[in-house]
C-alpha cells in the first residue's frame, strides 16, 4: 500500500501485545500506531480491521461427547504435580455450542468451542460506524471443522517450528492453537450487526481481488528488479498453493448502512 496512490492517507494501528514484535512491526510500517489491546483502537467513522491467523489463537473449550451428552476436558494437578486433564459436566454454554455445531462427533470424539466469541466481535461493533473485517485463518464450516473426519479434534501447541499434540507441555512457552469454526464466528457477527459477504478460500479470494494481474504489473514497472520479483513470485506461490496457504479461509464481514445507524443512534 506504501507504493500506492491511496496508501499514504491511511491510518494504521497494529494491535500486538508482544513488546519485541511491536518493535519490529513498528520499523516495517513507521508511520502505523501500535497498541497492545483492541480496546485501546481508536473509534472513527469508517475502519477496515484485518487478522491474520489470530482467531485461532483464541481462548477456547475443550470437550468430549459421551453416551449421555458433552464433558469438559479442564486442566487439573495431579499428586505430583504434574498439570493433567480433568473430566468435568459441560456448562450450559457448552453443552449448547456442541448440540448446535457437533452433532456428527461420535461418542468419544473431542471438538473445540470458543463459547465467548460474543465478546471480541461486540468490541469490533462499537469501533467504527461502517467497517469491513476480513479474516485469515484455519478452519471452515461447521461440518469441516466438527466432522468424522476430525473427531479426534483439532488443538496442537506450537513453539518455535515445531508442532506437538501435548497442550500441557512447556506451559507458557507454547502456542496453543485450534480450528476456527466460521459459521459459529459469522452466526456471532450477525447478532452484532455484522453481514458475512463471504467464506471462501485464501486462494479465490486473492484471485477474485486481481492478484493475477500483480507480478506481470511488477515486471512491466518503470524500474523492474529482478531479485524483488523473484521473491514476490516465490510469495504469491506460497499463498496461493493448496499444499501451502491458500487452503485457509477468508471471512469476510461488513458493518455499517442501517443496521450501524440503528445501534449507534438508538430512538429514545
Amino acid at each position: 500500500a506504501r507504493e500506492l496512490p491511496w496508501g499514504s492517507v491511511l491510518n494504521w494501528t497494529g494491535v500486538e501485545i508482544g513488546a519485541s514484535s511491536s518493535r519490529a512491526a513498528q520499523l516495517s510500517c513507521p508511520r502505523a500506531r501500535f497498541v497492545p489491546d483492541l480496546k485501546q483502537v481508536e473509534s472513527d467513522s469508517c475502519g477496515v480491521v484485518f487478522a491474520n491467523e489470530y482467531l485461532d489463537a483464541l481462548p477456547f473449550k475443550l470437550a468430549k461427547r459421551i453416551n449421555s451428552g458433552w464433558l469438559e476436558k479442564r486442566v487439573g494437578v495431579s499428586e505430583s504435580g504434574t498439570l493433567v486433564f480433568v473430566d468435568v459436566s459441560a456448562d450450559p454454554e457448552l453443552e449448547g455450542y456442541c448440540r448446535r455445531w457437533a452433532d456428527a462427533i461420535p461418542v468419544e470424539g473431542m471438538i473445540e468451542a470458543r463459547t465467548d466469541m460474543d465478546s471480541f466481535i461486540s468490541e469490533l461493533a462499537i469501533k467504527f460506524q461502517r467497517s469491513k473485517a476480513i479474516f485469515v485463518d484455519y478452519g471452515g464450516s461447521s461440518s469441516e471443522v466438527h466432522s468424522l473426519r476430525l473427531s479426534s479434534g483439532t488443538a496442537l501447541a506450537y513453539r518455535g517450528m515445531q508442532v506437538s499434540e501435548d497442550l500441557l507441555a512447556e506451559r507458557g512457552l507454547q502456542d496453543l492453537t485450534a480450528h476456527v469454526n466460521f459459521d459459529a464466528v459469522s452466526e456471532s457477527a450477525g447478532r452484532h450487526g455484522f453481514r458475512t459477504r463471504r467464506i471462501t478460500t485464501q486462494a479465490q479470494y486473492l484471485i477474485d481481488l486481481g492478484i493475477g494481474s500483480y507480478l506481470p504489473a511488477l515486471a512491466g514497472g518503470p524500474s523492474p528488479d529482478r531479485t524483488r520479483y523473484e521473491a514476490e513470485r516465490d510469495a504469491v506461490s506460497r499463498l496461493l498453493d493448496p499444499r501451502q496457504m491458500g487452503f485457509f479461509k477468508v471471512l469476510e464481514l461488513e458493518f455499517g448502512g442501517e443496521v450501524a445507524r440503528t445501534r449507534l443512534n438508538p430512538s429514545p
